[in-house]
């Protein structure tokens, strides 16, 4: 395993811990921070996350609700019902994990929780109680971050990729943020046992482990295995996938979707994580493919599930997962009328939540706090009237 201690004067000063969500009374509606979107209601949400049991969403005012059963919500009693995440304000983004997350602050400052101890370093251990946001040092405003296991990455202003953490698939492991110039720059962009990512002129770039075809190579043979340099950079050799040109790229630990310039679907990766119908051979999946259905501009990929968004803002979605219905998992993008018309979607272990085109938060399937006892399917909007002031 590679170990970096480039940095022990940063180290000693970070702590990856909880931001601080409480059960207290959220501050005044009337009273909002930063206004940082160019809309006109600032309690209006606009991102959407999910890891398996928990949910977070920003508002245009930099604040976030949370709720759900899991390191999301940055609070010691785990909360049911949405509640105001207080140590988060002025962010213009947030990503969320199994057990934490991060989010950029409007000022560029980067606030990391979790209580994962890969990420928590010996040099870096503080008394700081774990639901506290702390600032992690020597990391620049960050466009995107992703957290899909024991590591943070993110993207610069300039689209280089920043990492650090515990890469547990390629035994890589650094403590400080750091620079991977080498890779060159990403509009977005998923790591995890691979890296894929879309770049400015549309091309998708992959490398690293390909066991269930996750580099859209046609194989499964991993190629150009990440390491840390002596600066701990995390690099390799990524190559081209063969795919039309792109404006949008999604994926999670085992597949990768595009919206093509043209309004396509193209996916690869794992046979059962496709929308591709039953019985594909994991060579022919590993080789990106159209998929028939109306033009698409976005999606999401996540916990046996995925789903597409339409230029109508209509949402498909396939998989394994009761928020699209209660029978088998479907193999083929299937309509989810309930959703409405979805601007953002976030999945979840056996859930789909989505920000609608009129603002309101709706959550469908089994993981939701609004859900009665013994029902699955059934989609519902979630109540934030509580933090926002605004009726459901």
């Amino acid at each position: 395993m590679a170990t970096c201690f480039s940095r022990p004067d940063l180290c000693a000063v970070v702590l990856l811990a909880l931001l601080g969500c409480s059960d207290d009374e959220p501050e005044p509606p009337d009273a909002p921070s930063c206004p940082l979107e160019s809309v006109d209601d600032p309690w209006r949400p606009v991102q959407i996350a999910a890891d398996y049991r928990g949910v977070m969403v920003r508002f245009a005012n930099g604040r976030a609700a949370c709720w759900g059963n899991s390191g999301v919500c940055p609070i010691e009693k785990i909360p049911s019902q949405p509640v105001l995440a207080n140590g988060i304000a002025c962010s213009t983004l947030v990503g969320v994990v199994d057990i934490g997350g991060a989010s950029v602050r409007q000022d560029g400052a980067v606030l990391v929780w979790g209580a994962d101890p890969t990420l928590k370093q010996q040099e870096w251990e503080t008394q700081t109680p774990p639901w506290e946001p702390v600032v992690v040092p020597g990391v620049p405003p960050l466009t995107s971050l992703s957290h899909p296991g024991d590591a943070v990455w993110g993207l610069g202003a300039d689209g280089r990729v920043w990492s650090w953490g515990k890469i547990t698939p390629w035994g890589i492991h650094h403590e400080v943020p750091t620079l991977s110039p080498e890779l060159g720059a990403f509009q977005s962009f998923f790591a995890s046992g691979y890296f894929c990512g879309l770049r400015a002129d549309g091309t998708v770039w992959c490398f690293g482990g390909n066991k269930g075809g996750q580099l859209g190579d046609g194989t499964l043979v991993s190629r150009s295995e990440p390491a840390v340099d002596a600066r701990c950079a995390f690099s390799g050799e990524p190559k081209p996938v063969a795919v039309p040109a792109s404006n949008a790229y999604w994926g999670d630990p085992t597949a990768s979707c595009v919206a093509t310039a043209e309004g396509e679907l193209w996916c690869w990766g794992l046979p059962e994580r496709l929308p591709r119908g039953e019985d594909v051979d994991p060579l022919e999946a590993a080789t990106p493919r159209p998929t028939p259905m109306p033009p698409v501009r976005s999606g999401v990929l996540g916990y046996n599930s995925g789903c597409a968004i339409t230029l109508e803002d209509d949402l498909y979605c396939w998989g394994a997962n009761s928020a699209i219905s209660t029978a088998v998992a479907h193999r083929v993008p299937t309509y989810i009328p309930d959703a409405g018309k979805v601007e953002q979607a976030a999945i979840g272990e056996g859930f789909i939540c989505v920000i609608r085109t009129d603002g309101t938060v709706w959550c469908g399937g089994i993981v939701t706090y609004v859900r009665p006892p013994g029902e699955s399917y059934r989609w519902d909007i979630v109540d934030l009237s509580h933090i926002t002031g605004k009726a459901p």
